[in-house]
């Protein structure tokens, strides 16, 4: 996740809980009972300026101790729309987000929630703590608890869905088609659209590019090539109910299986001359470039109208020119 610190002693007057969605903190009886004899294993989470983001329960049941500080992880940066998620109007339930903005700060709420984790882990490492920490419940995981977060519920799989799409749309390492698509599902989904089907369709975009690629690329060996273009000769001939993106991820699968069971040949020694080689060709592009320049402007009115400090800039190209040649 993003980095941040742990401040172990936050006071809890300076926390501003004005934007949480849980109003009814429920019965604090056991918490606060492994509070008192654990201490707070899973610190708050705020803001550099003291805005509540997770952890409501934890501190309403530190006040009942009497607490006055508390653990709190402190997030190096917070997105602008996860601190408007956050800072609700207390009369609203909560402040209407997109489809595209609830996965966005969905993931960054997942991303703190797996610090969280990672910090009671940390903590709990010490003497008996872990077998003691066991009372403490069971732990959800850090996308369902996101997911509560951002919708009031744990289903998580749309928004990494939504997600998933939102990578492959701006990941420059994808195949342009499958970024188009990717591109062209989000706007769908933010107009209302249904997430699964645009998601899946995009999957399958990306798995059959990807053996396509294996199947035609003459740096893949030749087991490969084979395995990839079986695969696709399959996958063309079914018919009726098949779910074609499970086929396909499952033949990318054992494409992926025989490239990894081949080993790999011999990496070749250095070239002691590659960064020579590297600085020829950019000279080589460069005068291609600049080629004929001298016959594209007119000599007489660079002359007669060029400044001083031009003329110097052509003689300076001129002159290092020549002894470069020589």
């Amino acid at each position: 996740m993003s980095d941040g610190r742990l401040d172990p002693a936050y006071p809890i007057e300076k926390i501003d809980q004005a934007g949480t969605l849980r109003t009814d903190v429920g019965d604090l009886g056991p918490l606060a009972q492994s509070i008192d004899q654990l201490g707070l294993l899973t610190p708050v989470v705020v803001t550099a300026d003291g805005l509540l983001v997770c952890g409501k329960r934890r501190l309403a049941a530190t006040r009942q101790l009497g607490w006055t500080t508390v653990p709190a992880w402190i997030p190096e940066r917070v997105s602008g729309a996860l601190r408007v998620f956050a800072m609700r109007d207390d009369q609203a339930l909560r402040l209407p987000l997109t489809p595209l903005d609830q996965a966005t700060v969905y993931i960054e709420y997942r991303r703190l929630y797996a610090e969280q984790a990672r910090l009671r882990q940390e903590a709990s490492r010490f003497g008996n703590r872990l077998t003691d920490a066991k009372r403490l419940g069971r732990q959800l995981p850090a996308r369902a608890l996101a997911a509560f977060q951002v919708t009031g519920s744990q289903s998580f799989q749309r928004l990494d869905q939504i997600a998933d799409l939102q990578r492959v749309a701006t990941d420059d390492a994808e195949h342009p088609l499958t970024q188009w698509d990717a591109a062209q599902a989000l706007a769908a989904i933010n107009m209302g659209g249904a997430v699964k089907p645009a998601w899946k369709q995009v999957k399958l975009r990306q798995a059959s590019i990807a053996l396509e690629n294996a199947a035609v690329d003459p740096r893949e060996p030749e087991p490969v090539r084979q395995a990839a273009s079986q695969a696709i000769a399959i996958i063309n001939q079914q018919t009726g109910d098949t779910d074609l993106l499970k086929a396909t991820l499952a033949a990318v699968g054992k494409v992926d299986a025989i490239r990894s069971g081949i080993p790999k040949p011999p990496v070749p020694p250095p070239d002691p001359l590659a960064q020579v080689r590297r600085r020829i060709i950019q000279v080589k592009l460069r005068l291609i470039c600049e080629h004929g320049w001298w016959d594209r402007h007119d000599a007489v009115a660079f002359g007669q109208h060029a400044t001083k400090e031009q003329h110097c800039l052509l003689h300076v190209l001129v002159a290092g020119s020549a002894r470069f040649a020589r």
